[in-house]
């Protein structure tokens, strides 16, 4: 196990045996032993080879910092939950300010369309398109049209 990792680690650094041999002053064999796991290295020329190959004792005993500061399913769930929370509340508070309310609502369901968010989301944000408009009918026509007031002289 170890031995696979240091050789993998040798190699991928253009690295013979025989150079790591002379820059460990031990014998070539000794570097084979190990890659072989047949005998593993002690503390000591481990620290020396993670400082040759510019790597972590962790890393040439296979224990991957990349796989120990990737973050769970739970961290990613809670990530997209409060992305999804946030884009309701903007939605819902666009509802107040039609004209802008109309492409928040657009620009959040062409922005959200690759996550897999629940289907209730895209209903509600079908819903705050829809009450935007509506409420920019409404402001239109008070302002321009007048339709619907009638006076009487």
């Amino acid at each position: 196990m170890i031995g696979n990792n240091l050789k993998k680690i040798r190699e991928s650094k253009n690295m013979s045996q025989e150079y790591v041999a002379k820059a460990l002053n031990i014998s070539r064999q000794s570097i084979s032993k190990w890659e072989n796991d047949r005998v593993c290295p002690d503390i000591n020329n481990l620290k020396s080879l993670s400082m040759l190959y510019k790597v972590s004792i962790d890393e040439l005993v296979g224990n991957s910092i990349e796989e120990e500061r990737q973050p769970d399913h739970t961290e990613k769930v809670s990530k997209e939950l409060v992305e999804m929370l946030l884009a309701v509340a903007v939605m819902l508070a666009s509802t107040l300010i039609p004209p802008i309310g109309i492409a928040a609502a657009a620009v959040i369901f062409v922005k959200t369309r690759k996550n897999s968010y629940p289907k209730i989301f895209y209903i509600l944000c079908l819903i705050c398109f829809l009450v935007n408009i509506y409420n920019c009918y409404i402001i239109m026509d008070s302002l321009f049209f007048k339709f619907g007031i009638v006076t009487i002289q």
